[in-house]
């Protein structure tokens, strides 16, 4: 019984995700709107990545064949986005939990793959930015040492 629950409140937000995308590419042939067409896809495309990625985890939803086509660039991408959205989503953390989130989680994790390897060795002292809690400051004590 709670499985049969589960799976008709997956399907109706399948439907439902599906309705959503069909009345927005329908809004987009409304000619009133064309002023908007060059910012909407920034505001929506990442739900749409949503849909995607977490209907693609429900294979026994979705007619499989209709995901198929995505290539693994397009799957990463999809998810990239899909997990952005949700890091900036994120009703519990607030922005101080998302900023503490980023400096222990994030920053850590890839700090090193934009760290310590510029072409330029002289320039090193740039890369800081990504690590200061203010890129401005790092920025004009640099202007400072200059002048």
């Amino acid at each position: 019984m709670a499985s049969d629950i589960s799976d008709a409140v997956i399907e109706q937000g399948i439907a439902r995700d599906a309705v959503f995308v069909g009345r927005f590419i329908r809004d987009l042939s409304d000619p009133s709107k064309r002023p908007l067409y060059g910012i909407l896809p920034f505001c929506i495309i990442p739900y749409f990545s949503l849909f995607i990625h977490e209907a693609k985890l429900k294979p026994n939803h979705i007619d499989p064949a209709a995901l198929a086509a995505l290539s693994p660039e397009a799957e990463e991408i999809i998810a990239r986005s899909r997990h952005s959205l949700k890091l900036f989503e994120d009703k519990k953390r607030w922005i101080t939990g998302q900023v503490d989130y980023f400096n222990d989680k994030i920053l850590l994790a890839h700090s090193g793959h934009f760290l310590g390897n510029t072409w330029l060795p002289i320039a090193r002292f740039l890369e800081t930015d990504l690590v200061s809690r203010d890129p401005v400051c790092v920025t004009s004590r640099c202007c400072r040492r200059v002048s």
